[in-house]
């Protein structure tokens, strides 16, 4: 492992990860030391990831429940008013 690992091996980068997730991962994975980012940098980083991903995931709620109640409220008023 330690030899592949020096000659370049990685892991594959899981399908479906975010891109800024990925991009983090790439410049951890540089084979020179003063590319890789400083640890503080790294999670300043995943920080901010995490609150974006966090904001998003409340969107999509708050977007989910807006939808519900839309559709509730459809529902019922087809079955009050009839369908036409």
């Amino acid at each position: 492992i330690i030899i592949k690992i020096a000659l370049g091996g990685r892991e594959k980068i899981v399908d479906n990860t975010p891109p800024n997730y990925a991009n983090l991962i790439q410049k951890c994975w540089s084979t020179e030391q003063d590319q890789r980012p400083p640890l503080n940098e790294v999670l300043d980083e995943l920080n901010k990831l995490s609150t974006e991903t966090t904001i998003l995931t409340s969107n999509n709620i708050e977007t989910n429940a807006v939808r519900r109640r839309f559709r509730q409220r459809s529902i019922l008023t087809e079955e009050t008013h009839g369908t036409f």
